[in-house]
């Protein structure tokens, strides 16, 4: 008997929540905000349908790619943290889905500051989470150099997880500011911590050269 899973009902739920809001809303629904949280281009009314199905698209698929990874008995290994990854980053695009739609019926809706707010706290609690992650081909911080070694996956991981801390910190605290500061603030904190991530990841690997 299959353990029942919270995340994919919540998933399933959202499908349905978010489809029938199809019929309340607009024949053109807002697709993108600019910096200053405006919005800037409208689309179809349909496109709610991709919104939709995202989240239930994303479980399963991170299901089908663990067992294809080739490191996939490690993944087994951990089977729990990988388990809690892939349930956060489903409960992520749930949210996502809401805030969407919600902007959509709702336009004086602050959609930046909401946004960042939820992917901040998802940062945080992915990046504590992120130094437990197995090593594999499609979750976590991927550098050529932590691919070919354990002990360097290891460690980039970690690194990774402060790095998603601290930018999920800086991005939830940024919500409080001035709309038009936000997302260069976030965008530009994350760029830093990424590039810096595969810098030690670098170094990690020149120095088991020697």
């Amino acid at each position: 008997m299959k353990k029942f899973n919270f995340v994919l009902v919540l998933a399933w739920i959202s499908f349905i929540l978010v489809s029938a809001s199809y019929f309340f809303l607009p024949e053109q629904i807002p697709m993108h905000w600019n910096m200053s949280g405006e919005v800037d281009s409208y689309g179809p009314k349909y496109f709610v349908f991709v919104m939709a199905v995202l989240p239930v698209a994303i479980y399963y698929l991170i299901n089908i790619t663990r067992k294809m990874d080739p490191k996939h008995k490690k993944i087994e290994e951990k089977l729990e943290a990988y388990n809690f990854m892939r349930d956060i980053t489903v409960m992520i695009f749930v949210a996502i889905s809401a805030i969407f739609v919600f902007s959509i019926l709702n336009l004086n809706f602050n959609i930046t500051s909401i946004l960042m707010t939820v992917l901040g706290l998802s940062f945080v609690v992915l990046g504590n989470y992120m130094p437990r992650v197995p090593h594999n081909y499609h979750m976590g911080v991927k550098t050529p150099w932590a691919f070919a070694d354990e002990d360097n996956w290891k460690k980039t991981q970690r690194v990774g997880g402060y790095v998603f801390c601290f930018s999920g910190f800086c991005m939830a605290c940024s919500a409080f500011l001035e709309v038009e500061v936000v997302m260069p603030i976030s965008l530009g904190i994350t760029l830093i911590g990424v590039i810096g991530t595969y810098i030690y990841s670098w170094l990690l690997f020149k120095k088991s050269e020697k």
